[in-house]
């Protein structure tokens, strides 16, 4: 029997032009119209237009979200009325870019500007001005990074050969923010690229954390929220998921409580899982522990819909650290992948091998602090193992 000792890891109005040709004919009655029904102007709502009206003044109801990073790159919705087609929006004194324009609706993408705090946000058009006030976060613009990284996942035990106590299947989740966001995605860690293994272990302790002045937030799950607190010590927000909690093929959300720092948030998408990873070859489900030499190393299972599929081998001796090996890969979900021989630095019979496969696929949130991407994995890991053979 086995030691399960593994962890896994979003006016112009018209004007109406009317052209009259005269074709009354002869004889025909052409008395005037009875005006004293007639709509006082303006009483119908239409704006004709006239050159003796005064343009509107601007007015702004809502704006959200309501801050950004001062780096600029944040795509801000305004709610309100009389927008025109000529509208300029200034952030503390820089232009902002206009996106899209309606008479009651406008989005800008901010400018980059010097100051942080509450700054004035200028709606102008030739009827006047409108300000709300927007707050300037001390954050550079990070489009296109990740900002967050971590994982929501799931660990299922193949097989029924494990000492007792049997292991139980069990979820939890861990992140945090990026000090320095980056171009990084956590199957990075399991391989030196594409269909390609290396020696050693991952290791998701390399990304350096910007420490939050919050001690828990609440991944948002369909059912019930998840609370998160935050670990000095490792670093992460850390907690646990259950049966009730974790969902394959779903989106978990974040809600931020606030800090001096950084308004409160929520994200969408901040995390998603894929489909329940099912390991089709090796069969790794009996109760038996199977037998596997270099050369079997094809794995075969049916595709998760994940962005990725890594995988950690970790070859025990069970007589010490120095007779142990680790090999991680990353490749696509595709269904098939091998773990080349020349992977191992060194292979021996009698030996046991942990297989932990992993389906990982990313959120698609963007965290409003500073627009980078939440790029927290869902995965779906699954562990078995086998004795080693020549």
């Amino acid at each position: 029997m086995l030691s399960a000792t593994f962890t896994a890891i979003a006016a112009c109005t018209p004007q109406v032009h009317t052209e009259f040709e005269d074709t009354t004919a002869e004889g025909a009655d052409t008395a005037a119209p009875d005006l004293e029904d007639t709509a006082e102007p303006g009483e119908t709502g239409l704006d004709t237009g006239s050159p003796d009206r005064d343009p509107v003044l601007p007015w702004i109801d809502l704006i959200s979200p309501g801050f950004g990073p001062r780096g600029g790159g944040t795509r801000v919705e305004l709610d309100g009325g009389g927008f025109t087609d000529d509208v300029v929006v200034h952030l503390d004194g820089s232009e902002a870019r206009v996106v899209s324009v309606t008479a009651d609706g406008l989005v800008v993408e901010t400018p980059e500007i010097e100051a942080v705090g509450i700054v004035d946000l200028v709606v102008s058009t030739a009827g006047g001005n409108a300000v709300q006030t927007f707050r300037s976060l001390d954050f550079d613009d990070a489009t296109g990074l990740a900002g967050a990284i971590g994982v929501v996942e799931w660990v299922s035990y193949l097989g029924t050969y494990w000492s007792a106590p049997a292991p139980s299947d069990y979820g939890g989740a861990r992140w945090r923010f990026l000090d320095v966001p980056a171009d990084t995605h956590l199957w990075d860690e399991y391989g030196p690229g594409e269909d390609l293994c290396r020696s050693g272990e991952a290791d998701l302790g390399t990304w350096v954390a910007w420490e939050p002045e919050v001690s828990d937030v609440d991944l948002l799950a369909e059912e019930s929220d998840v609370e998160l607190t935050w670990s000095q010590e490792q670093g992460w927000f850390v907690g646990s998921l259950d049966t009730s909690t974790w969902r394959a093929e779903s989106s978990y959300g974040l809600s931020y409580p606030g800090s001096s720092a950084v308004p409160a948030f929520e994200v969408e998408d901040f995390a998603h899982t894929p489909r329940v990873l099912e390991l089709i070859s090796p069969d790794l489900t009996g109760d038996r522990i199977p037998s596997l030499s270099s050369e079997d190393l094809t794995f075969v299972w049916k595709p998760a819909g994940s962005d990725r599929i890594v995988f950690h081998l970790w070859r025990d001796a069970g007589h010490g650290a120095s007779e142990t090996e680790s090999v991680v890969c990353t490749t696509q979900d595709d269904g098939e992948f091998t773990v080349p021989v020349s992977a191992w630095s060194g292979w021996r019979a009698g030996d046991t091998l942990y297989v932990i496969i992993g389906a990982v696929s990313e959120g698609s949130g963007t965290l409003p602090l500073d627009n980078s991407d939440s790029r927290v994995a869902g995965v779906s890991w699954v562990i078995g193992a086998a004795s080693t053979s020549r």
